[in-house]
């Protein structure tokens, strides 16, 4: 039994100590989102619903990852039957800052396989909005809506025969 729970402890630290780069990089896909989020903020847990969703409908295309800021102060947690089912880290404020936190709560960062960001929400997305965006980003288009450059060229080819 002690090996057990050795074990399982190991790699339960194995595992929260890994970084976010590292935990993108398991399992690259072409969208990962990362939600920053603290266990006190009412639409970080409208947030949590909507990415749970999103888990759920893009999970093989898209990997969301969520990031609890730990609070210096103790404050009521609100997250009662709204948990994450996403991979989640435990990061605090100065270290969460390093990947882009700034000071509004819920944070949201949309990023390709390069670790590149394609786009920040710096509070809660609208849900539908939301979705196509992820949908557009995952059939090859840009965060604005238009085809890549490569494509708009083949496609202005095309059309000049």
């Amino acid at each position: 039994m002690k090996k057990i729970l050795l074990i399982f402890f190991v790699i339960c630290t194995l595992h929260t100590d890994q970084t976010l780069h590292e935990i993108l990089q398991i399992e690259k896909k072409k969208i990962s989102v990362v939600l920053f989020y603290t266990t006190w903020c009412p639409p970080c847990k409208r947030a949590i619903k909507l990415l749970n969703n999103v888990h759920k409908e893009f999970l093989d295309e898209i990997k969301v990852v969520g990031i609890e800021v730990q609070s210096e102060y103790k404050m009521q947690n609100f997250m009662q039957g709204t948990l994450p089912s996403f991979h989640t880290l435990q990061l605090t404020y100065k270290e969460a800052q390093k990947y882009g936190l700034k000071e509004s709560i819920p944070h949201i960062l949309i990023v390709d396989e390069n670790f590149k960001v394609l786009k920040i929400y710096h509070q809660e997305p609208e849900s539908k909005s939301f979705l196509t965006l992820l949908q557009r980003l995952k059939d090859g288009y840009l965060a604005n809506g238009v085809p890549p450059i490569s494509q708009r060229i083949d496609l202005w080819k095309k059309g000049r025969k």
